[in-house]
C-alpha cells in the first residue's frame, strides 16, 4: 500500500539510446541510389532461397549469417563501405559525440518470407566480441513486412520500454551493438529483403 503523505521521489530518465534512423531515399538520393545498385549487384550472386540458418537458431529467420564462419559479404564493394562507414561516423559524432577510426567487421543478407520472425537478440556473441555499433539497410520492404523493435524486455522485474521502427525500403538504420532487439514476423506476401553488419573500432586499419 503506497502511504501518499510521503513525499514523492524525482524519477529522472537518464539512460537514453541513441538509435540511427534515415530514409535514404528521401534525404540522400544520390547515396539511396548507389547502394540500391550495388546490393543489386551483391543479390546476383547469392541463391536467397538457399541460405537457410544457423542449425542453433531456433527462429524461422534466413539469414547468410554463420557462428563459426567469417561473415564479409561487403567484402571489395567499396561503394557500399564508404557510404555507410561515413552515416556511421556521423552517428557516432552527433548522437554521442565519440570520433573514432571504426572498419566493417561483418556484413550478411537477410529474408524475411511470409511467416519469418528473429527472436530477440543483440550483435554481441561473448563477452569478448568487439562489436561496436550494428546496422541495417533495407533493400527491399514495402513498409508493412514486420517491425524492428528496440530493448523491450524484464530483468529482474523492471521493465525497459521498446520502441518500434517500421522498415521502407532505402531505410539505414544504426544502433549500439548491445542493444537488444526483435523482428515481427512478415505477415504479407512480398519477401523482404535487408543487409546487416557490425562496425568495430580500429586505430590502425578504421577510418
Amino acid at each position: 500500500m503506497i502511504d501518499n503523505d510521503r513525499v514523492k521521489p524525482l524519477i529522472q530518465d537518464i539512460l537514453p539510446v541513441k538509435i540511427y534512423c534515415e530514409s535514404l531515399e528521401d534525404s540522400d538520393p544520390e547515396n539511396y541510389n548507389k547502394l540500391q545498385t550495388s546490393f543489386s549487384e551483391i543479390l546476383q550472386t547469392i541463391d536467397l532461397d538457399t541460405i537457410g540458418k544457423p542449425d542453433d537458431w531456433p527462429e524461422n529467420v534466413a539469414v547468410s549469417f554463420r557462428n563459426k564462419k567469417p561473415n564479409k559479404l561487403f567484402d571489395g564493394r567499396g561503394e557500399i563501405e564508404y557510404i555507410i562507414t561515413q552515416k556511421c561516423k556521423d552517428y557516432l559524432a552527433y548522437g554521442y559525440d565519440i570520433h573514432a577510426k571504426i572498419k566493417l567487421a561483418d556484413s550478411w543478407v537477410n529474408r524475411f518470407d511470409k511467416t519469418q520472425y528473429q527472436f530477440t537478440h543483440n550483435h554481441l556473441a561473448n563477452p569478448d566480441d568487439a562489436s561496436f555499433v550494428s546496422g541495417t539497410y533495407y533493400y527491399d520492404s514495402s513498409g508493412h513486412d514486420g517491425n524492428i523493435i528496440f530493448a523491450n524486455k524484464v530483468q529482474n522485474g523492471l521493465t525497459i520500454s521498446g520502441q518500434a521502427l517500421q522498415p521502407k525500403t532505402g531505410m539505414l538504420c544504426m544502433f549500439p551493438a548491445w542493444l537488444d532487439h526483435c523482428v515481427e514476423a512478415n505477415r504479407t506476401d512480398k519477401r523482404r529483403i535487408s543487409f546487416a553488419f557490425n562496425f568495430i573500432k580500429d586505430d590502425i586499419y578504421g577510418y
